[in-house]
């Protein structure tokens, strides 16, 4: 029975994490390196958990109180962890070099903290008997660890964006704002997830809420790994579209506007885009 509730917890991260990477398709990412960031990330869980446990005990009560921790101490605390071991495993580490790079190291972090809170609530749960465990890896998997792993997506295409903005004062508001994504999302969920088992006369327009979060969660982040696809220096037109463009390797497209000009290029020939230096590739 172990085995089968540890499966059940870690199943859907790996799904999920797979699901990011294989999306990487112009210049994928040395896996080694994607696996520290997602290993070293289960020890997010320790600081934010330390964090939460002393700011709840200030929980007012009611929806507001519910309000304040879903947003400002579950939300705030986990995704600024993350961010951090984004930040430390990741940011400066030579394969970062486009924008869908943010995207797939942030997610491993997320998922990396998400399989361990995974692992925690499915084992309490079963502590309860009566298959609650079961009941709640099945609810987790389509509910709660997606969400991680999108909330990671809104995170990660910003601070991809931001790694490659050569302008230097626009690099820190596109990180606060792909951090406030990822929080209010993250929050959201929470507010309705804890208000379906707080408040019974809410719960059902409250489940509906969760669902409607990961939903509308799916449709932004699939259209920000489409953008940040499109964003890549690396990739090649379609050969049934343009042949010619797509074996020729001395040509590279603008993180910025897409266009294709001569790999030596300094600065993008249509919006002025400058290119960041080369990074030598090291197998980890």
């Amino acid at each position: 029975m172990v085995w089968i509730l540890l499966t059940a917890a870690v199943a859907p991260v790996v799904f999920m994490l797979h699901f990011v990477y294989v999306r990487d398709k112009y210049e994928p990412e040395p896996l080694g390196r994607v696996m520290t960031v997602f290993f070293v990330s289960f020890l997010t869980v320790i600081p934010a958990a330390i964090v939460e446990a002393i700011l709840l005990q200030f929980q007012p009560g009611g929806l507001i109180g519910i309000a304040i921790a879903a947003f400002l101490v579950i939300a705030l605390s986990e995704e600024f962890f993350k961010y951090l071991a984004i930040k430390w495993l990741a940011v400066r580490h030579p394969s970062f070099n486009e924008v869908y790079d943010g995207i797939l190291y942030a997610v491993a972090a997320s998922l990396g903290f998400a399989v361990v809170e995974n692992i925690m609530y499915v084992f309490f749960s079963a502590a309860e008997g009566s298959g609650a465990g079961i009941a709640v890896a099945v609810a987790r998997a389509l509910l709660s660890v997606p969400g991680h792993a999108l909330w990671g997506v809104m995170m990660g295409y910003y601070i991809g964006l931001a790694k490659l903005e050569s302008d230097h004062s626009k690099k820190r508001p596109l990180v606060i704002k792909g951090v406030a994504l990822a929080v209010f999302w993250h929050g959201l969920y929470d507010f309705f997830a804890f208000g379906a088992e707080a408040a019974e006369q809410l719960a059902i327009p409250m489940a509906v809420g969760v669902l409607a979060v990961i939903v509308v969660n799916w449709i932004i982040g699939v259209n920000l790994i489409k953008k940040a696809q499109e964003l890549s220096c690396f990739k090649r037109p379609h050969p049934l579209v343009n042949p010619i463009a797509a074996v020729r390797l001395d040509l590279k497209y603008c993180h910025r506007c897409g266009f294709a000009q001569a790999r030596g290029h300094q600065f993008c020939n249509r919006c002025g885009y400058e290119f960041p230096p080369p990074a030598s590739r090291r197998p980890d």
